[in-house]
């Protein structure tokens, strides 16, 4: 029974350095996987901060565009009032101009037929 019982000690003491030898290893493991852990929390803050400075970079695109748009669409309206404008001042100086054509033919056929009235002629009998 004195080996027996010797076998039973060495056996526990081989059974306590497997756990041991893997408690250490789970340790290990445990260390190594809290290190991994936190440089990838480090990378996802990275690409978080990443993605933000990408939105805040898109924002002002988006609002620089929006302002060239609006300024564009101003600058186009302000070129169509002044067309709008000019071509109302050109009707009117079209119109005075033939208002004063009118005038001026009205005025050199005073007393003389309008040439658009054919005379007639009296027919002599023979």
């Amino acid at each position: 029974t004195a080996s027996s019982l010797q076998a039973n000690v060495a056996e526990m003491e081989q059974r306590h350095k497997e756990q041991t030898g893997t408690i250490d290893e789970l340790k290990k493991n445990l260390y190594q996987t809290k290190q991994d852990l936190t440089k990838a929390r480090g990378e996802k803050n990275e690409a978080q901060e990443a993605l933000q400075n990408l939105r805040v970079q898109y924002n002002k695109e988006g609002v620089q565009v929006n302002q060239q748009i609006k300024k564009e669409w101003f600058e186009a309206g302000t070129k169509n009032g002044k067309l709008r404008q000019a071509n109302a001042v050109l009707r009117a100086a079209n119109a005075a101009i033939e208002k004063s054509k009118r005038e001026k033919n009205d005025d050199s056929d005073v007393g003389e037929e309008p040439s658009s009235v054919v005379k007639k002629e009296p027919v002599k009998k023979e």
